[in-house]
């Protein structure tokens, strides 16, 4: 107490050493007291007195506490009233201190807060002070033995116990039950809505308080213990309701326990449970990581909802000016859906593993049905800054309704070939690399893919570029092509779908494929035909003159094959028969580029393993346009109209001759 006028109107007396003291009023600054009591002097000054105040003013008594008061931030007014009694006993000298026991007690007490002014109001405050048996600091105990306040619809109550001074431990016991409505205004303003019930049985703990500053990071440094449980939880912003019913039963330890929470949140109704650590340092102090280790269950789950609600909290959190700490979340989550959707992708039974840790999500796993048939796959997702992505996934499938797979990928943005040209059952693995935008649009000159793919009795309906070949293949067999068993391996690279070597055995012909389809729509397929389809009266009749049928060249292993090329696009489709030369070039340039991606795709899916061995099934074999006769010297469909050739090797070369739409020569 330093610069306060003291007044004081006081009685004393004296018999021999023993004074007694008594007042009608004391006043120290401006705080009003009454004293009463005795003092007597030997050696040492022997006191038993008791000092009163009543209605002190909270505002006055703050003038004593300066460091106390200084840690109270600014822009916020308190007020009240307070009741104290002191009582001193004992004996006071230079190595002795007497005994203190005080009590005390704030009524109508108020907080208010300048800038929004909310008021916390009702506050009730009683409790007493002790030095202890040894009358020292050590010794000394500070209790609140009675604590409650009111704001708006919430209420808070507790005890506190604050003892040794010289290095300060503290028990605090809270209860509360808060209006979330209440709490909304702390939190973020009037920027969000929100409603519902939180009640908090917490003790609040700490054996060091020598720094205590009432920071938040002395905050973040107190023990917490005990349970919150939320209940009919909604959160709204704008007209879009995040939250909604969410019920939540919570124990507070040194990390964070889920009992449970159930709700709906983006539309989708979720329960999850697991474990939560660091979470002080995260929360209230606002540094670390955050660490989850979560299970989810959910029956109904929509992707799309879920985006769009983060996509609509990020946008609020940038309007505030805010900024995240994303990078320091860690999330180690499994779940379990029984129906997933993401946009016209819909999957049973989703379930699976994922991590999460600074913009990098890690699917390790995640299995369901799907299209039909049964899929799993696994995916690393790295998240920029900008919220544009680069995914690596690799993906296994079997079983695969292959029309349904067309439409759910909108026929992976391409008009060539639709989902309504195709049915039968798709299995396999797909390895793929994509870089996103934040509103998940590929850069197609990205796009890595690696595809093995099985197709079981499939269909080929009213494919445009199949009936350019009706110049050879009777146009009913054209229309609607059906295959018992179709399988390759497929590239995408450079903005192309590669199309290694392929054979199809079809209702309508026997051939074999490879080729590039560009996704500007640009292609180019070449094509070997079975010419012993042609004899068996698979292709066209009508002329079949020497002339016509001459583009082909015996082979040694007895095959005989005609050669054509397909160019073009949808709407400009080129028909030619091809050359040697060409198509040894097109096999060496499928063959390398299957090695070339291959490799690319094994350094970035499965390390340095090799997986090239036995990959390559497109060599150069033999010569580009040949005749193959069988061990008899005819053809594998034998008839009158072959039986004056010779078993002689030829090669016609014609590669100006092509044919367009509608079967004309030019």
């Amino acid at each position: 107490i330093r610069n306060k006028i003291l007044k004081l109107e006081a009685k004393a007396e004296r018999n021999r050493e023993v004074y007694v003291f008594s007042s009608r009023k004391l006043m120290v600054g401006n705080i009003d007291l009454v004293t009463e009591g005795k003092v007597s002097f030997s050696q040492e000054a022997d006191i038993d007195m008791k000092i009163r105040g009543t209605r002190i003013p909270i505002p006055s008594v703050m003038e004593y506490f300066p460091q106390l008061a200084g840690e109270i931030p600014r822009g916020i007014k308190y007020d009240g009233q307070s009741d104290v009694l002191l009582n001193i006993t004992g004996r006071l000298g230079k190595t002795s201190m007497p005994h203190l026991e005080a009590s005390y007690r704030i009524e109508k007490g108020s907080v208010q807060f300048e800038k929004t002014q909310d008021r916390i109001s009702g506050i009730i405050l009683r409790g007493t002070y002790s030095n202890g048996r040894s009358n020292r600091g050590e010794t000394s105990v500070l209790q609140i033995e009675e604590l409650s306040a009111t704001y708006n619809q919430s209420t808070i109550t507790g005890t506190m116990r604050l003892a040794d001074f010289t290095d300060p431990n503290l028990e605090c016991k809270l209860k509360s039950n808060i209006d979330l409505g209440d709490a909304a205004r702390f939190i973020s303003g009037d920027r969000l809505e929100l409603s519902g019930k939180a009640a908090a049985d917490l003790t609040v703990s700490a054996e060091d308080l020598r720094e205590f500053g009432f920071t938040r990071k002395d905050f973040g440094n107190l023990s917490y213990k005990g349970s919150i449980r939320f209940e009919n939880v909604s959160l709204m912003k704008g007209n879009q309701r995040t939250v909604d019913k969410v019920t939540a039963n919570i124990d507070v330890d040194r990390y964070l326990n889920i009992k449970e929470i159930s709700g709906v949140v983006c539309n989708n109704t979720v329960s999850i449970k697991g474990r939560i650590d660091n979470w002080t340092d995260y929360l209230i102090e606002g540094k670390g990581s955050l660490w989850a280790d979560l299970s989810m269950y959910g029956g109904d789950f929509r992707m799309d909802t879920l985006i769009y609600c983060l996509g609509i909290m990020e946008d609020e959190q940038e309007s505030s000016g805010e900024k995240g700490q994303d990078g320091n979340f860690v999330l180690k989550l499994r779940f379990w859906f029984d129906h997933f959707g993401y946009g016209k992708l819909e999957a049973e039974n989703l379930r699976g593993a994922l991590n999460y840790q600074s913009g990098m999500l890690n699917i390790r796993r995640a299995e369901g049905n799907t299209m039909g048939g049964y899929a799993s796959a696994g995916a690393s997702i790295q998240i920029s800054e900008d919220q544009s992505m680069n995914i690596r996934t690799r993906m296994e499938f079997s079983g695969i309704d292959i029309r349904e797979m067309f439409r759910t990928f909108d026929n992976f943005s391409q008009e060539f070939i639709q989902e309504r040209h195709l049915k039968g059952k798709a299995s396999g693995n797909i390895d793929f690399y994509g870089e996103f935008d934040r509103d998940l649009h590929i850069d197609y000159n990205t796009l890595l893919a690696d595809a093995e793919l099985t197709i079981e009795d499939g269909e080929l309906i009213d494919f445009e570029p199949m009936e350019d070949l009706s110049s050879f293949i009777d146009m009913d067999e054209l229309r609607h092509i059906r295959f018992s068993r179709l399988q390759n391996e497929i590239f995408i690279r450079d903005g192309k779908v590669i199309i290694p070597q392929m054979n199809i055995s079809s209702s309508a012909l026997n051939l074999s494929l490879s080729g590039d389809h560009a996704f500007n729509n640009y292609y180019n397929y070449k094509i070997k035909l079975s010419l012993s389809e042609i004899l068996a009266n698979k292709f066209r009749t009508g002329k079949k003159k020497e002339d016509e049928i001459g583009y082909i060249e015996e082979e040694p292993q007895g095959r005989t094959n005609i050669y054509l090329s397909v160019t073009g696009t949808p709407d400009d489709i080129k028909v030619s028969y091809d050359r040697k030369a060409a198509l040894g070039s097109l096999r060496r340039k499928m063959t390398d580029e299957k090695i070339s991606l291959k490799r690319l795709m094994t350094e970035e899916f499965r390390g340095n393993e090799d997986s090239l061995k036995g990959s390559d099934t497109t060599g150069d074999n033999g010569p580009g346009f040949s005749i193959d006769w069988n061990d008899r010297g005819k053809p594998a469909g034998e008839g009158d109209t072959i039986k004056n050739w010779k078993k002689e090797s030829f090669i016609l070369e014609f590669e100006e001759d092509t044919i367009v739409k509608g079967g004309k020569r030019k």
